[in-house]
């Protein structure tokens, strides 16, 4: 199963969300903004992130660009969600900062653990295609 961090700074959705992916078997980690998310990503370097667009202090973009520059964890998949922005703007807006999926909210509890299995999936095609490449 994965680790799987999940940024936001609404506490019931961090512990909705836990509890969701723990019950699939997943670990999951929590934090509640990106300055905090920042240092999770070097102590647990999770498998995929799911962090919300608008949370104070740092928003979701900024927490994923420093992600993808000065991480050990730079590689790991990200989604974003959130409530506040039109649909097809924070997906494409999600695409430009690095992220590779997108989560609506409010969003239904099964939307949320199939895109959990999506990147899971997405990450396992990636790593079979790197190692097929290597060869």
């Amino acid at each position: 199963m994965a680790k799987i961090l999940v940024v936001d700074d609404h506490m019931p959705t961090r512990e909705l969300l836990r509890a969701l992916f723990q019950y699939k078997g997943h670990q999951v980690v929590l934090a509640a903004g990106g300055p905090e998310a920042i240092v999770a990503t070097a102590d647990e370097m999770p498998d995929l992130i799911i962090a919300d667009v608008v949370m104070p202090g740092m928003d979701g973009f900024t927490f994923v660009r420093m992600l993808r520059e000065h991480t050990e964890c730079k590689s790991a998949p990200v989604a974003m969600m959130s409530a506040s922005l039109d649909e097809d703007k924070a997906r494409l807006l999600s695409e430009q900062c690095g992220a590779v999926d997108y989560l609506a909210k409010p969003f239904e509890p099964e939307r949320a653990l199939e895109l959990v299995s999506r990147m899971l999936l997405r990450s396992r095609d990636g790593e079979s295609e790197g190692r097929r490449n290597a060869s």
